[in-house]
This record gives structure tokens, sequence and C-alpha cells, in this order.
């Protein structure tokens, strides 16, 4: 990411440069959708593994088994990691995650906002869905360097209040400790 931001730094200064400043943006853009997308799939896989192991012990064919169930057409190997599917995925772990992520934090409300704005824009970028684009900048979308800035700290705080709303859950019902350790 860091050589991204440095090439979009770079490109700012002449207006004549403005089309090569949006597309590295739309690069970062994607980046961070798709690191976002591997560090909620990651986390849902050591959630997992904790589950796993608490529940099926050393029995190698229950832990097969129940890995397989708790992974198998998980909405996060096959999509964008949007909120509903960040639900889904974490809710075969018994957890409710956006009611945890607001009541761990009332910046959740937005954070999931954002996150749906970050995943129009992406999927609008990825399919060159002009229209789309145009939508988004009509609501306040428009593709700058603030806007992506603000995204990319806004997926900072919402993985971190993540991994500790797992790893809370996950202590909770099975005695696993923290995933960050």
């Amino acid at each position: 990411m860091k050589i991204l931001w440095a090439i979009s730094g770079g490109l700012q200064a002449t207006p004549q440069r403005q089309e090569s400043q949006d597309e590295v943006l739309a690069m970062i853009v994607m980046r961070l959708a798709a690191e976002f997308q591997g560090f909620s799939r990651d986390l849902h896989d050591e959630a997992v593994d904790c589950f796993v192991s608490q529940v099926a012990g050393r029995t190698q064919s229950v832990q097969s088994i129940l890995l397989e169930r708790m992974t198998s057409g998980r909405d996060l190997g096959k999509g964008n990691a949007h909120a509903d599917a960040l639900d889904r995925d974490f809710a075969r772990l018994g957890l409710a995650l956006w009611p945890a992520l607001e009541q761990a934090d009332p910046n959740a409300i937005r954070w999931r906002q954002e996150l749906t704005k970050l995943n129009q824009m992406r999927n609008a970028i990825a399919h060159d869905d002009r229209s789309r684009l145009q939508a988004l900048r009509q609501s306040g979308y428009m593709l700058t360097t603030g806007l992506v800035e603000t995204w990319e700290q806004t997926l900072n705080s919402l993985a971190g209040t993540m991994d500790d709303v797992v790893s809370a859950n996950l202590s909770n019902l099975l005695g696993c400790q923290d995933l960050g350790d």
C-alpha cells in the first residue's frame, strides 16, 4: 500500500495527471477491499480453528467434519467482505457480528456504511460500471485521496475491533485464548 500511496502523492502536482491519479486511487480501492477480505477470511479461519479444536478435541474425523461445515460455501470465500457476508460467516460461530461491533464501539454503525460504499466503489471500478460510479459521485462519494484515506482508516479500525470482538466471543463461548496472541 505504501508504494501506491507514494505514487498517488507524486501525481497530484498537475491537472494533466488527474486521470493517472484516478487510476492509482482506483488501484488503492481495489487493494483495500482485497486486503480487508483477506483479513476477514483469515480471522474467520483462526476462529474456526479455535472452535474446532475446542469442540472436537483430538478426534481428527470430527475436526475434519466441523472444519468443512464451518468453512464450506462461506461468503468470504466467494465475494466481497460486505457487511451481510461478515454477518453470515461469523454467525456460524454463534456471533451476531454487527450488534457485537456496535456494542464494542459506536463507530461501527458508520464503519458499516463506509464498508458498503467501499464495496460499491470497488465493484463499480472492477466492472467498469460508469453509471454506478456516477451514482456514487452524486451521493457524495467522489474518488478522492481524502475518501480513500478515510476508507483505509475505517477498515483499520473495523479490523481491530473485529479481532477483539471475535476473540472475546470465542473466549466467552469456549475458553479459547485471544486469537491475536
